[in-house]
């Protein structure tokens, strides 16, 4: 068989060696652990920042490592700044080699339990969590991402926010003509008091969650690129994880995503 072009002999023999471990998550359910240990090792052994330049995509001085950070194949140099656009074409280049790399796991397994060249009891129970996957989960965005990465910084603006304008937010928020009712018919305080203050609570929590939403919305559109870029790798890695269960399969042509119809 030949190698796919992006591959070379070396790396397809890799590759297959992953298939029966692919096959023994896949009976488990446990491919969200599969993926991080396949791209750990491929990148560890293929950089992507070294293909990318190679092809001159990206600058030899994008290359170093951090002698204060972990050890990283895949190391931008600390010193050198990479501008938005190489920040853009670094994250879709990793990303476009993870859904590569995952594509051609699932259809190559698939091949293998076509040709029974696995056992017959992985064989049937990969085939039917390839064709009756779990329910579909969702990947975060982008915003909520940024809130979950600098909590901290996003909650100090939101308190400040808070302390601006919830004292504008006047006692009795039912309404005047609701309090006049309750007086009127000979209601006591307290029986007043449960009937005003769910909906109070309502109107304070309706605006907790505006307030929360309009700091996080304008600190987002003010965030620099590094943190914008920090972002958008986080979410590519959730894509990775959640990936076997939101993937390709079932969808042909151009419900393909542009990466899986590469291949």
């Amino acid at each position: 068989m030949a190698p796919p072009s992006w591959a070379t002999e070396e790396q397809l023999t890799f590759l297959h060696g992953y298939i029966s471990i692919f096959a023994d998550h896949t009976a488990k359910e446990t491919q969200s652990k599969f993926w991080p240990r396949l791209n750990e090792d491929w990148f560890s052994r293929w950089p992507e920042l070294d293909v990318l330049i190679k092809d001159g995509r990206l600058p030899p001085q994008a290359r170093g490592v951090d002698p204060d950070g972990p050890e990283d194949a895949d190391a931008i140099n600390p010193r050198y700044q990479l501008t938005p656009e190489e920040c853009e074409l670094y994250g879709a280049a990793i990303e476009k080699r993870k859904q590569r790399l995952q594509n051609w796991i699932h259809n190559n397994t698939r091949k293998m339990a076509g040709t029974s060249k696995i056992s017959n009891t992985r064989v049937n129970t990969s085939a039917l969590g390839l064709l009756n996957p779990r329910k579909r989960q969702r990947v975060h965005q982008e915003q909520e991402v940024y809130h979950s990465l600098y909590k901290d910084k996003l909650e100090k603006l939101v308190k400040e926010a808070m302390a601006e304008q919830l004292p504008e937010i006047p006692h009795g928020t039912n309404g005047s003509d609701e309090d006049k009712s309750d007086n009127d018919s000979g209601g006591d305080d307290s029986t007043k008091d449960k009937r005003t203050e769910p909906r109070s609570i309502q109107k304070l929590r309706a605006l907790r969650m505006k307030i929360r939403r309009e700091v996080r919305a304008e600190a987002w559109a003010n965030e620099t690129e590094e943190v914008r870029c920090q972002v958008k790798k986080a979410i590519m890695r959730e894509r990775e994880e959640i990936g076997e269960i939101n993937g390709e399969e079932g969808k042909v042509g151009l419900e393909r995503s542009p990466a899986s119809r590469e291949l």
